[in-house]
């Protein structure tokens, strides 16, 4: 094999170091799944935050509501009250209404009374008065002065019992008429109350509506208060297994990038020997020194068609997406030639698969165009640093046959 000049290597090396760190400049780097880890924990606590916060809200209003149903016992007390005050007063005013009733026929029957006795008592003075001589006569017929005195006597004994009978009517009259009036002011001063009670009675009715009214809104208030609180006590186990899933991630890709960079220096210093002796065999590094002497370009478009010669276009963009992820990763080599040596990573790195292909020149054009895009920029699985074939197990963004994770 031709020796490689070690200058030369390193001044190309050094170029692509520089290429690529203008370009990253200008591209925003992928998120690590440290980085991750770090988003779901402030995940978790504003999920926690918005939990204990919907619970302290779910509190208040039941504690409102509470406060509510109290207040409306309350009324309804009030109002049971009220209602058998108006019950009373009611009733008492139809007691009043039919006094007055029987007063009126009394008063009536009083005056008829009293006209009567009125119509009576005049007929006889007329009699008296009309007949002189009768009257004359009856008198001078007795037998003596006595009898003469007596009917004297039954004569003024008649005028006076009308007289009487006409005043006491009339008084029985007056009284009832009193009475009336009487009556009347008590009935006016009931309907008063009346009026009172049922203006109370209509009050408190509208305060149990009105309050009724907001425990029916504080109950819709809790109601979407629970609802909200079970969405962030479901988001917040979300976020707990997505962060328990990436600890697990970080926890694996730890591990890998320590035996990694152990099996990596053996492999650095393998090619090491490799670029100093001309003489020792390529396949023992799996085709490093081959591969060291290639572009960019060529490493990406090759293990794209390895990997994902038969995969559509955008499973190529995807494969080489991950290339670049690693790159820009600080869990990962930060160059073409040790993301893609890394042991156990890449299988047809590990199996010689790649380095027959390269040597072949065997990338397909469609490989190249998608290497291109991707050394421009373009990267269609910006967060995801691993991929495989597709199982149910393992969940991620899926291209083709591969699941991008």
């Amino acid at each position: 094999m031709k020796k490689i000049n070690k200058k030369w290597f390193i001044t190309t090396g050094i170029a692509i170091a520089v290429s690529w760190t203008a370009l990253f400049t200008c591209m925003p780097m992928a998120k690590t799944t440290s980085d991750k880890v770090n988003d779901a924990k402030d995940g978790v606590e504003k999920s926690k935050d918005n939990l204990e916060k919907s619970k302290d809200e779910l509190e208040q209003l039941e504690n409102s509501k509470a406060q509510l149903e109290g207040k409306l016992a309350s009324l309804n007390e009030e109002l049971n009250e009220v209602s058998l005050q108006l019950e009373h007063a009611q009733n008492d005013l139809v007691q009043k209404q039919q006094a007055i009733a029987e007063v009126k026929v009394q008063l009536l029957q009083a005056e008829a009374q009293e006209k009567e006795q009125y119509e009576s008592m005049k007929l006889r003075i007329r009699y008296m008065y009309e007949n002189d001589t009768s009257m004359m006569q009856m008198l001078l017929e007795g037998d003596g002065i006595t009898d003469v005195l007596n009917k004297v006597d039954f004569l003024n004994a008649m005028a006076q019992y009308d007289r009487k009978m006409l005043n006491e009517y009339s008084a029985t009259k007056d009284a009832i008429a009193n009475s009336e009036v009487i009556l009347e002011q008590e009935e006016q001063a009931l309907k008063q109350v009346v009026a009172q009670v049922e203006s109370k009675q209509q009050e408190v009715n509208h305060l149990v509506s009105e309050t009724s009214n907001e425990i029916a809104k504080q109950t819709e208030n809790i109601e979407n208060a629970e609802q909200k609180a079970l969405a962030y006590e479901k988001e917040l186990n979300e976020q707990r297994n997505t962060l328990k899933a990436l600890e697990e991630q970080e926890k694996e890709e730890k591990a890998i990038l320590e035996r990694q960079k152990k099996e990596l220096s053996n492999t650095k210093a393998g090619a090491g020997g490799t670029l100093d002796d001309g003489n020792k065999s390529g396949s023992d590094s799996g085709g490093y020194d081959q591969a060291s002497g290639s572009s960019d370009l060529k490493l990406l478009a090759t293990i794209i068609y390895c990997e994902a010669g038969n995969q559509p276009y955008e499973g190529k963009i995807a494969v080489g997406s991950v290339v670049m992820n690693r790159i820009r990763s600080s869990q990962f080599p930060n160059t073409m030639l040790g993301v893609l040596y890394q042991k156990s990573q890449f299988t047809p790195v590990m199996s010689g698969r790649f380095a027959i292909a390269l040597a072949n020149g065997s990338a397909t054009d469609s490989c190249y165009s998608a290497a291109r895009e991707v050394l421009g920029g373009v990267n269609n699985v910006p967060n995801c640093l691993f991929f495989r074939t597709v199982i149910p197990e393992k969940t991620g963004i899926i291209i083709g046959n591969h699941v991008f994770y």
